[in-house]
This record gives structure tokens, C-alpha cells and sequence, in this order.
């Protein structure tokens, strides 16, 4: 058990089921969450947020993404947040010879990170989701190498913080196939209504 610390008023503090990333104590993935908690602005203790996640997630994401459960998934915020990022990288690489070719890559790879995170986690099944979110580490794995293609136009510690960040987001899934593979019932199979009598 984790405790989750909500920094926001009106946030509950929550224990979430968690488990620990292959062996990265600070990359956690949450199995479940209890009820009344504010995510928005909450982290783990002993988990830090990416530098500057929580006001990017503040002043861009809608509030109705926020409050989806899929935002409880590091990997999801982690690889979102990383797209945005590179958009805003993506005008320095155009404009030198030497990575101009590899950024329409580059973009492609880091977006489609968390579409196939956000596609798998809406699937009924372990085996479903796993499959989704391998492809979801394919593209983690593609983007860092394209990060690391296109890195001459950034300043080493820019480039540094996205590939570790991309890494970060290949630990956690790492897990979260192997979790999704070991549990083939589906969600709904999980829930069981209350007797009526």
C-alpha cells in the first residue's frame, strides 16, 4: 500500500493499490484507487511528477481528461506530457539540416505512445490491454531512439530530461503488460452486483 497525498483543496487523501516498477521504486502503477480522490493534483509520495507536469496539466488539459480514470496511469500522463513537449522541441530540430529528415518520425513515434496506452486501457481483458500497451512500449522504444537521432539541436540537459522521461514511461509498461498478461478476466467479470435479497 502507497499513500497518495492530494495537494488541491477539497482533495481527498486516498491508499492505492500499487505495485513497483521493475525494480525503479519511483515508477509506480496504480491497480486501483478508492473513491473521492482528486488526481488532478495529486502525486505519490515518494514518486515525483516529471518537472513541470502537474502546471502543464493544469493550464492545458481539459478538466474532463483530468478527471478520466485513465489519468490515474503514469504512463499515460508521463507519454501525453511528452508529446507536448516535443511540439514545442520540433521548430528548433526543423530548422537544422542534420535532424530536419527524422522529426515527422519522431512525432509520429511519441504520439502514438499514449493513443495505444489510451486505446488498450478502454479494452475488457488483461491479454487485450497487455497487447495495446506492448505496442504502446514499441513506440516508447522507437522514440527514444529518435530522440536520440534528433538530439543536436537541443541542449544536452533538454534532450537528457526527454529521453529519461521516455524510459521512465517504458519501465512502467514494462509492468503493466506483465500485470494485464497474468489477469485474463475482464473488468466487467471482476464487478459483481449486490444481492437483492
Amino acid at each position: 500500500m502507497l499513500g497518495l497525498v492530494a495537494g488541491d483543496a477539497g482533495c481527498a487523501t486516498a491508499t492505492l493499490n500499487a505495485r513497483a516498477c521493475a525494480g525503479a521504486a519511483n515508477d509506480i502503477f496504480v491497480r486501483s484507487v478508492d473513491a473521492n480522490v482528486c488526481s488532478r493534483r495529486a502525486t505519490f509520495a515518494g514518486m515525483d511528477e516529471p518537472d513541470g507536469l502537474e502546471a502543464w496539466a493544469e493550464a492545458e488539459v481539459p478538466e474532463v481528461m483530468r478527471n478520466d480514470p485513465i489519468w490515474r496511469l503514469p504512463a499515460y500522463r508521463y507519454s501525453l506530457y511528452l508529446g507536448d513537449l516535443i511540439q514545442a522541441d520540433i521548430y528548433r530540430m526543423r530548422r537544422d539540416i542534420r535532424t530536419r529528415s527524422c522529426v515527422d518520425q519522431l512525432i509520429s513515434a511519441v504520439e502514438s505512445i499514449s493513443s495505444n496506452i489510451a486505446e488498450g486501457y478502454s479494452r475488457t481483458t488483461g491479454p487485450d490491454r497487455a497487447k495495446y500497451f506492448e505496442y504502446g512500449h514499441s513506440s516508447a522504444r522507437e522514440s527514444r531512439d529518435w530522440l536520440f537521432k534528433t538530439r543536436h539541436p537541443l541542449d544536452p540537459a533538454t534532450t537528457l530530461k526527454r529521453i529519461e522521461l521516455v524510459s521512465r514511461v517504458m519501465r512502467i509498461l514494462v509492468v503493466s503488460i506483465k500485470r494485464e498478461r497474468a489477469d485474463p478476466e475482464s473488468r466487467a467479470r471482476r464487478w459483481k452486483p449486490p444481492d437483492d435479497g
